[in-house]
């Protein structure tokens, strides 16, 4: 087994923990951990299980996914319906 696999380029940045373990950060904060066991298990920041994958590259791939879509969420202004 590889000693140490990376995904795709982006902003987030993994750090290796221990064997089983990495944590994701990007410019806005935590974004969530990796767990290796039978699957890699995307856990977000409150510690919810998001998904089991088959590899490192797609569980952090989720993580960068969901992290970017609600920082933009967020970014966005709210609209207030008139009544």
């Amino acid at each position: 087994m590889a000693r140490h696999v990376t995904a795709t380029p982006s902003i987030c940045e993994w750090r290796r923990l221990g064997e089983y373990l990495w944590v994701g950060t990007g410019p806005w904060g935590p974004i969530g951990t990796v767990e290796r066991g039978r699957r890699y298990k995307a856990v977000d920041t409150t510690g919810t299980l998001l998904a089991r994958c088959h590899d490192l590259g797609e569980a952090q791939a989720l993580l960068e996914h969901l992290a970017e879509a609600q920082q933009v969420t967020a970014e966005q202004p709210r609209r207030i319906r008139a009544a």
